[in-house]
């Protein structure tokens, strides 16, 4: 489906396309799937942001037993996320996912042409949802961290699974 809009280069190597179709249909399937990333991010933002003022709540209006509430769902948090962390599907998600994230953009341009199946060799929806669940667990449980990194990795792995569902070939496609 994908696969023939830009099987033109110029003489730079940039993508060419024939028609202003092909152009419109690429604009509007991004941002479809720029909407569908979006509301993945931000249920994860949602469920984070829910999960975090529970432990938080909870450990403000405890007292004492608020803070043993506190580092318990600490200790619990960081012993499941550690825990997945060290099976070998779950390896890459995680840390913060920014190096990663351009590890998984750059390997497109380590062999010549137009060819984006290098990125695809690699895990999207899995490593997206494995990313997700890590990052809701830590930050969920309290632990200190920020979403934008974790929300880019997890952006980046629908992107490239939908691209591969889609049999995008162009890794100037792939780019877009």
């Amino acid at each position: 489906m994908g696969g023939k809009h830009f099987e033109k280069l110029d003489e730079e190597g940039k993508a060419l396309t024939e028609s202003w179709d092909n152009v419109v249909r690429i604009m509007l399937l991004v941002t479809f799937l720029t909407m569908i990333v979006w509301a993945c991010v931000s249920a994860l933002r949602w469920a984070v942001h829910e999960a975090a003022h529970v432990v938080l709540h909870a450990a403000d209006s405890g007292g004492g037993k608020g803070l043993l509430f506190l580092l318990g769902a600490l200790g619990v948090g960081g012993a499941i996320a550690g825990a997945l962390s060290r099976r070998p599907g779950w390896k890459e998600a995680a840390g913060d996912g920014m190096e990663l994230t351009l590890e998984n953009y750059h390997i497109t341009y380590e062999e010549d042409g137009d060819d984006p199946r290098p990125r695809y060799e690699r895990p999207a929806f899995a490593l997206a949802f494995r990313k997700a669940v890590l990052t809701f667990i830590s930050l969920g449980s309290g632990a200190s961290g920020g979403l934008e990194a974790p929300g880019v990795l997890v952006a980046e792995g629908l992107s490239s699974g939908f691209a591969r569902v889609m049999r995008i070939r162009s890794e100037y496609e792939l780019r877009t």
